[in-house]
């Protein structure tokens, strides 16, 4: 034995090189830690820490990783999904040591899921607020945004969603130079909305991130009616995936109005800025604040793609802009990073 603790890090939802989980917890706790990490696949670079890989369909996962929950053999236990509460509550009554972190309004985001018929949405709501709330007492949480505080009852600790350590020097943009989007690809982050925009202007259009095959399939088709050059990535690794959109000309959050995305920060913005890209987003509440501090971004109405569009034009004409954004990479890195130094703490205060 090596006298160091043991930290469990869960996720059975998320991807095995999720940012916040990997690149910025993880990354954060393996210098002090001996870390296990419980996840659906293999991360791209999987040195320092222990990966124990989870198998099989969603539910399968989510069973497995109660099993560990409450098994125990680790000394804290950081879980990242909700569905993994209910597991989370057991191993907390049996005297595990265990850290909810929020990374979204889980209720908001269950007020605007598609999936689940809209007559059905206030009672899963309702339920999910419920365990939520028997968690909270429980357990500690730590939030990916102040504003988050709104979906539970008492304070917690936030641990904002900023940047991991960048190295990458800022780009020039190149002939095959496009407009890019980084995250994940859905409707209500608007996916569609964005093609609509593009139609005419000559832009080529990069997706970077995960997306549904049937929203891929879509927009396909709707790119090809509006003569669009789509590139669809897929997940790229967070490091590879800024080096891949850092000489694109202008990065793109072209977020829908729904209850939760208006108050969060889309941390595409800090990223684009960081590597020195010029932003087109959605004037959302939670946008606003973050964008007042930022050189370089535009904001528009949601959905709009006529004025999407006219943004993104105007951006990408403005030469001078880019060596604005550019010049101000440095300051954006050093307000906006990880605060790795406080997560550290926080876990070697758990289990005492």
């Amino acid at each position: 034995m090596n006298g160091r603790r043991r930290v469990l890090v869960a996720s059975s939802v998320h991807p095995p090189d999720d940012p916040r989980i990997r690149w910025k917890l993880i990354e954060s706790l393996r210098s002090d830690f001996d870390v296990i990490y419980s996840t659906r696949g293999i991360p791209s670079d999987p040195m320092g820490f222990e990966v124990r890989v989870l198998s099989g369909g969603r539910i399968r996962r989510t069973a497995a990783t109660w099993w560990r929950l409450v098994r125990g053999q680790y000394d804290v236990a950081s879980i990242h999904d909700p569905e993994l509460l209910p597991g989370a509550i057991v191993a907390r009554l049996l005297g595990r040591t265990i850290v909810f972190d929020m990374h979204e309004d889980i209720v908001a985001q269950i007020r605007s899921r598609k999936k689940i018929p809209r007559f059905l949405r206030p009672v899963v709501a309702h339920g999910v607020g419920w365990i939520v709330a028997v968690s909270e007492r429980l357990m500690a949480f730590t939030l990916a945004e102040d504003g988050y505080h709104r979906a539970v009852n008492k304070p917690h600790p936030v641990f904002a969603n900023f940047l991991p350590r960048i190295s990458l020097d800022p780009r020039t943009p190149t002939p095959a130079s496009g407009v890019v989007y980084l995250g994940d690809i859905t409707e209500a982050r608007g996916a569609v909305v964005l093609v609509d925009a593009l139609e005419g202007t000559g832009f080529g259009l990069h997706l970077v991130g995960r997306c549904a095959d049937e929203l891929a399939g879509r927009l396909r088709k709707q790119a090809d009616r509006a003569d669009v050059d789509l590139t669809l990535h897929g997940f790229v690794p967070h490091a590879d995936a800024l080096a891949l959109i850092a000489h694109h000309h202008v990065g793109v959050s072209p977020l829908l109005d729904e209850p939760n995305y208006r108050e969060s920060l889309p941390t595409k913005l800090l990223e684009y800025a960081a590597i020195g890209l010029p932003v087109v987003a959605s004037d959302l509440p939670g946008t606003r604040v973050i964008a007042e501090d930022l050189v370089g971004v535009e904001l528009v109405a949601p959905g709009d793609a006529n004025a999407l569009r006219a943004a993104i034009e105007s951006v990408v004409d403005d030469v001078s802009l880019r060596q604005r954004v550019a010049n101000d990479v440095q300051r954006v890195r050093q307000k906006y990073q990880w605060p790795a130094a406080e997560v550290v703490d926080f876990y070697a205060s758990l289990g005492r």
